[in-house]
């Protein structure tokens, strides 16, 4: 985390001046933002019942050491917060009509729509990638047609096909910024027909993304 340290004005004499102390962040301070930022992205989860009985809760996913660096999503390798570092929460529902998951990140030192339109660049400009080693290659199609919530920074969706949980998988992510929060949700389609299951991905995504809205913009 940086600190900013004011300076001594220039005009003022060396008598003036009070004695040099430390300026290492205290252990308490930084404590306290870390705690801060935990609870903030609990709140932005959306409720376990947002989905109903179609996509009922199924785990949470906290990940909440996450310094230097840490790492949002991987799209053409990982996407990363720098400067600082993120405290993150998760969230899955799974059901026989819905299977989606939420992610919230809470930032130290970064603006959310600073890494959504890094998102967007990347998903612009980067045609197929790897996710992992050894894992298939993933072919990303860029802005999809998700509709903006109104209220956020920064809003961006895109696609892909995601062969590497199982074959006919397609994967479709949509990011929002909303001041320290940046959050990502994703539809899930499986079908051995790519069409349909980038229809089920994309379908899945259309009700996640008002849901995850409202509960980030509530916090």
């Amino acid at each position: 985390m940086t600190l900013t340290i004011a300076g001594v004005l220039a005009a003022c004499s060396t008598q003036d001046v009070p004695p040099a102390t430390s300026t290492a962040p205290s252990t308490t301070s930084v404590t306290d933002k870390w705690n801060a930022l935990e609870l903030k992205a609990k709140s932005a989860l959306a409720p376990k019942d947002a989905f109903g009985p179609s996509g009922p809760w199924k785990e949470d996913r906290p990940m909440t050491e996450r310094r230097g660096a840490a790492e949002v999503l991987r799209l053409c390798g990982p996407v990363q917060v720098e400067p600082g570092w993120a405290v993150s929460q998760g969230r899955l529902w799974v059901g026989e009509l819905v299977n989606v998951n939420q992610y919230v990140h809470a930032l130290s030192d970064v603006h959310a729509r600073d890494l959504v339109e890094k998102i967007r660049s990347t998903a612009r400009t980067c045609p197929k990638h790897v996710p992992r080693d050894g894992k298939p290659e993933r072919v990303v199609s860029p802005d999809a047609d998700i509709p903006a919530p109104a209220g956020l920074d920064d809003f961006y969706a895109y696609c892909e096909t995601a062969n590497d949980p199982e074959p006919g998988v397609h994967h479709c992510l949509a990011a929002l910024a909303h001041n320290d929060l940046l959050v990502t949700t994703s539809g899930w389609g499986y079908a051995e027909d790519f069409a349909t299951a980038r229809a089920s991905a994309l379908n899945q995504l259309r009700q996640a993304v008002p849901v995850v809205a409202g509960a980030v913009l509530a916090v």
